[in-house]
Formats: C-alpha cells, sequence, structure tokens
C-alpha cells in the first residue's frame, strides 16, 4: 500500500500530537506531585532522627567512660590521700559520740538524785505545813476559851467519837426541806405542762387567724363574682354566690370566736405560768436558805 506524500506528512503530524499530548499530561501530573511534596531535611524524618537519637546516647556513654577511666587513674592517688582523711575524721566523730553519751549518763544520774530530793524536800514542807496549822489552831483555841470551857469540849468530843450511837447522826436535809424539794419538784412539772399549753394555744390562734384572713379574700372574690354576675343579668349565679357569701360569713363568725376564746384562754394560761414562775422563785430562795442553815 503507498501513501502519497501529504498523507505521509499527515500521519506524522498526528503522532507527534498525540506525543507532545502524552508528554503534556505527564508533565502536569510531576508538577502537581512536586506541589504536594513538603521539603526537609532527611534528618527531620523519624526514623532517621530516632536513630540519630540513638547513636548520640551511645557516643556519650563512651566518652563518659574514657573520661571517667582516665580520671580514675589520675586520681587514684588523691582519692587514697582523702580516704584516710575520711577515717581520721570518723574516729573522731566516734570519740566525740562516746564522750557526749557518757556526759548525758552523767547527767540522768545526776537528775535522779535530784528528784529524789526534790520529794524528800516537798515532804518536809509538808509536815512543817501542818505542824504550823496545828500550832496556830491551838493557840487560837487557848486564845478563845477558857480552862472549864476547854474540858467540856474534850469531854463532848470523847463522847461524840467513842459513841455507839454516832452513825445515828443525821447527816441527809431534814423532812422540811424534803419537802420544799418535792413541792419544787411537783410545780416545775406544773411549768412544764402550762409553757406547752401557752405554746399549743399561740400555735391554734396563729391557725385560726390565718383562716380568717383566708375566708375575708374568700368574701372579697364572692363578692366581685356577685357584682359580676348582677350587672350581667345572672341573677340565678348571683343568688347562688349569695348564699355561699352567707355560709362564708357564717363560718368567718364561727372562726372569730374561736380566735377570741382561745385568745382568753392563752391569757389566762400566761398569767397561771407568771404566777407558777414567780411561786417557784419563792420556793428557791426558801430552799437555800434551809439548806445553808442545814
Amino acid at each position: 500500500m503507498k501513501y502519497t506524500f501529504n498523507e505521509v506528512m499527515h500521519i506524522v503530524k498526528n503522532r507527534w500530537a498525540w506525543k507532545a499530548e502524552r508528554f503534556g499530561k505527564k508533565l502536569e501530573e510531576l508538577c502537581r506531585e512536586r506541589g504536594a511534596l513538603k521539603l526537609g531535611l532527611p534528618s527531620r524524618e523519624p526514623s532517621v532522627a530516632l536513630f540519630l537519637e540513638s547513636l548520640t546516647k551511645v557516643v556519650h556513654s563512651a566518652l563518659q567512660g574514657a573520661d571517667c577511666s582516665q580520671c580514675s587513674r589520675e586520681g587514684s592517688e588523691a582519692d587514697s590521700v582523702e580516704q584516710s582523711d575520711q577515717l581520721q575524721r570518723r574516729d573522731c566523730l566516734i570519740q566525740e559520740k562516746l564522750q557526749v553519751e557518757e556526759e548525758i549518763e552523767e547527767m540522768q544520774m545526776r537528775l535522779a538524785r535530784l528528784k529524789d530530793r526534790s520529794r524528800c524536800l516537798e515532804q518536809l514542807i509538808l509536815q512543817e505545813e501542818q505542824r504550823a496549822e496545828a500550832e496556830e489552831l491551838e493557840g487560837s483555841v487557848l486564845r478563845s476559851c477558857t480552862v472549864t470551857q476547854l474540858r467540856d469540849m474534850s469531854r463532848t468530843l470523847q463522847d461524840l467519837v467513842m459513841s455507839e450511837n454516832r452513825m445515828q447522826i443525821p447527816i441527809f436535809p431534814p423532812p422540811s426541806i424534803l419537802r420544799l424539794q418535792e413541792q419544787e419538784q411537783a410545780l416545775n412539772l406544773s411549768i412544764k405542762e402550762a409553757t406547752a399549753k401557752v405554746v399549743l394555744s399561740q400555735r391554734l390562734g396563729s391557725s385560726l387567724r390565718r383562716k380568717v384572713s383566708e375566708t375575708e379574700t374568700q368574701l372579697l372574690a364572692l363578692h366581685e363574682a356577685k357584682l359580676a354576675a348582677i350587672s350581667g343579668n345572672d341573677f340565678g349565679c348571683a343568688k347562688e354566690l349569695k348564699a355561699e357569701m352567707k355560709a362564708v360569713y357564717l363560718e368567718r363568725d364561727r372562726l372569730e370566736a374561736l380566735a377570741k376564746r382561745l385568745h382568753c384562754l392563752s391569757l389566762g394560761s400566761s398569767q397561771e405560768l407568771a404566777r407558777m414562775k414567780e411561786q417557784r422563785q419563792q420556793l428557791r430562795q426558801e430552799l437555800e436558805q434551809r439548806e445553808a442553815l442545814h
């Protein structure tokens, strides 16, 4: 098959155009890849950086070992001298510690002797004080009593000490004091009961007054509703509201009467409570006087 010159030139042009188009696409892909790449040093890669860090540690450790071995060889003589000095200082400190322990033991023995001496002195001081008190008491008795009175007092004391009935000497309060104590206990109980009654009546009175206030509010609302029903010509509803208002008025009057009665009772209980407290105060004064005399 034979081609003409023009056909051959057309085929060659098409082939070069196809190659140029393919090369252009490849060039565009390479440009995009280059734009997506992030430039950086190889040492910044995680694996390479980890390897370099491990290698640095190994080299640093080897250098330290070499330096230490060289220093140990150079300072062996100095270390021996320093070691001997340390041993001498240690021996001096041990000697000083032993000396301090001996001093502490001596001080403890001295402290024990001083404590024994202090106890002996306390006993002597107590004996001297008792002797001084006895001498003072004897002097006051001799100054205030005659010889006859002293003899009577001696016989009385001897009879008191040697008496077979000395266990019958009354040491408990007399019956009069016991009666006063019982009266005080009964009065305290009555005061507690009266106080509870007063508190209860006050609470009830407060509750009744609150209910009366509620009925007043209810009456006002019913009155307004009745006026609204009358204005709306709803006379049936107005009549019902009027009957309800009448019942509420009766309830209000009943509550007010109860509140007044309760107020009177509370007032009387308060007066009775004040009277009992005053009576308890007088009873307590009398009891204290009799106990003092006893």
